[in-house]
């Protein structure tokens, strides 16, 4: 639906007479929590729009974009927004505000009146959060989520240490959509390494090559994120100290898979044994794994991927609870390099 420019004290009556149009429609009005979107103009602000799309055709909520412009002034617009498909009988609001930095400070007061109430409040912060901005500060205080992403920083370590003491510093729980997109291939690893057997042979392991995809677009440019988070995972939760394995990151050009995704990982254990890990772009997308030794070498393994996975790290961080523990030790690490 189009969207319609109002005056902030209209947004209110203005989706009431949105909704009376549409009363016949047999659309159905749906939150179940206010999302609050904060991006800056340019080629972000797409991305963040497929992000809202593909957020409500799991969970219709209030949407609230917030977008910093170097226009001056202020600029509010409401519509409603429906899922994909002709079936689908529910849509929900979405206030649009484009603002200026020197007016940013106006926007808690111009959402304030309309986060529903009783629901939870989650703040997607699309911007560098070591930067300190005034306006986060006091976005974080209506949130119960804050869902970073880290796409947005210069410095990994300078990002986990001012995630880290956001999370501390307030009563929200904290996500990444970069520790989302790896979601699938840490659950692949927990898979293979389950046994105490297979466990301890990944524990010495003596070499880890992580390839990742590094052909970036003008949306992702910090290609080697989720790369690192993966190396860091495996580092906490197995305790490694430094230097006990070699990992080598290896960036890839493959223009079919997303920037940034994981491609592949090998991994050379002490006993001889060799992992390999790809992944395939082909519906269904899917990793295969061999493993192999000097005396012998198993039949191929294969993990799917969940369908519609590209796109769904955003959705992933809405359906889990509380904050990471396995997130917050990744950041700890990363926090001191």
């Amino acid at each position: 639906m189009p969207q319609t420019i109002v005056k902030p004290s209209e947004i209110h009556d203005t989706l009431a007479k949105i909704w009376d149009s549409l009363e016949s429609t047999g659309k159905m009005r749906a939150s179940l929590f206010n999302l609050i979107f904060y991006t800056e103009d340019g080629p972000r602000a797409d991305y963040t729009q497929k992000i809202i799309q593909n957020v409500i055709e799991k969970f219709p909520s209030r949407v609230i974009l917030i977008r910093a412009s170097h226009t001056e002034g202020v600029v509010t617009k409401v519509s409603v927004l429906s899922p994909r498909g002709p079936e689908m009988d529910v849509a929900c609001d979405l206030i649009d505000i484009t603002v200026s930095q020197t007016e940013c400070l106006r926007v808690p007061f111009l959402i304030l009146p309309h986060i529903l109430p009783d629901l939870p409040v989650y703040l997607l912060w699309g911007k560098d959060p070591s930067l300190r901005d005034p306006l986060f500060l006091e976005l974080k205080k209506l949130a119960t989520r804050v869902i970073f992403d880290s796409e947005c920083s210069e410095s990994l370590p300078e990002f986990a240490r001012s995630a880290l003491e956001h999370y501390n510093s307030c009563n929200a729980d904290i996500a990444d959509l970069n520790w989302a997109r790896c979601e699938s291939w840490r659950n692949v690893i927990s898979s293979v390494f389950y046994s105490e057997e297979k466990l301890q042979d990944l524990k010495n392991a003596k070499k880890i090559e992580i390839r990742f995809n590094a052909a970036s677009t003008s949306s992702f440019c910090h290609t080697q994120i989720q790369a690192l988070y993966l190396q860091s995972w495996l580092t906490v939760q197995l305790e490694w100290k430094p230097e006990a394995v070699e990992f080598k990151l290896v960036p890839d050009q493959q223009k079919a898979f997303a920037p940034g995704l994981i491609v592949g990982i090998d991994i050379l254990t002490k006993s001889g044994g060799h992992y390999i890990f790809a992944f395939t772009s082909s519906p269904p997308q899917k990793i295969t794994m061999t493993y192999s030794t000097q005396e012998l070498c198993e039949m191929p393994s294969q993990f799917l991927f969940p369908r519609g996975e590209r796109g769904q790290s955003l959705v992933k961080e809405i359906c889990h609870r509380g904050t990471s523990a396995h997130y917050l030790k990744v950041l700890e690490l990363l926090k001191n390099r």
